[in-house]
């Protein structure tokens, strides 16, 4: 007969297995049902809603089957943009990241009809950000009229701040950028680092498309590439300003912060220069 303390042990292997078993049939049955949902209750806001639109369908009927687009957004849009750029006819790559809420997105965006990659600019997933973006670049350049959309701040922030990976791809296929913007006059934000919106019914949805921009010529110099990222960047802030206005929302206190610092290429670069004329100095 197996001894009380054999038994507790016995008890607690069954407990943690059965455990495990339910929060994956439990995962496995939400991300089922998820994408269905979430089409449901955007349908419900889109037909319960009144569209305002700033730019954006001129840009649409202009760029219609006429070039390739890189849309830059932010990751607060992630749970409205996929279905609001479906119904205007938009059907894009989108690059988004390996962790919980990124498989939610990938599940939504696939069910709006939108090609996915897989990656991101965290340290679990930077290991794949780089076959993803390939993939993104490929999948660009075997349509003349190819449309890329990230998240330009993501896949963990910071928040409101432009990454350059969506310039990558689009100085690698051609591609014009064009910052790009999708709010609700009622919604909630959940508790992410991105503060990410819910939209609600019953309200009013805006749509902004700012001006479609080369990159610049000489896209590979680091120097021009940021200081093309640092402009995009600021024009997005602007259209998400303007956004608030719109719907009369408050503007998160984020927006007022100065322009993103430099990046990491950018400051070894600067820290490799000053360290080339402290030598020469002390020769």
């Amino acid at each position: 007969m197996p001894q009380p303390r054999a038994q507790r042990t016995k008890r607690r292997t069954i407990w943690r297995r059965a455990r495990r078993y339910g929060k994956r049939t439990f995962a496995g049955t939400a991300g089922a049902l998820a994408p269905s949902l979430y089409r449901a209750w955007m349908g419900f806001v889109w037909h319960t809603s009144r569209r305002v639109d700033h730019g954006l369908d001129a840009l649409l009927a202009e760029w219609a089957g006429s070039g390739r687009l890189v849309l830059l957004m932010w990751h607060e849009e992630i749970f409205a943009a996929p279905y609001v750029y479906a119904r205007l006819g938009i059907r894009a790559h989108v690059l988004v990241s390996r962790s919980g809420i990124g498989e939610f997105a990938a599940r939504i965006s696939k069910a709006c009809g939108h090609a996915v990659s897989r990656g991101g600019s965290s340290r679990r997933g930077s290991r794949f950000r780089p076959t993803a973006i390939r993939g993104a670049i490929r999948w660009m350049r075997e349509r003349d009229d190819g449309v890329f959309a990230t998240p330009i701040d993501g896949s963990h922030g910071p928040r409101y701040r432009m990454k350059p990976g969506s310039l990558l791809v689009a100085r690698a296929c051609g591609a014009r950028v064009v910052c790009v913007r999708v709010w609700f006059q009622r919604c909630i934000r959940l508790p992410t680092w991105d503060r990410a919106v819910l939209p609600l019914p019953f309200g009013e949805i805006h749509t902004y498309g700012g001006e479609p921009r080369p990159l610049p010529i000489d896209s590979g110099n680091r120097d021009e590439l940021e200081a093309f990222r640092v402009s995009s960047e600021r024009e997005l802030v602007d259209l998400t300003v303007r956004s608030h206005a719109d719907t009369g929302t408050p503007v998160p206190a984020r927006l007022a912060g100065p322009p993103s610092s430099p990046s990491a290429p950018q400051r070894r670069a600067a820290h490799a220069g000053r360290k080339k004329s402290t030598r020469s100095h002390s020769a």
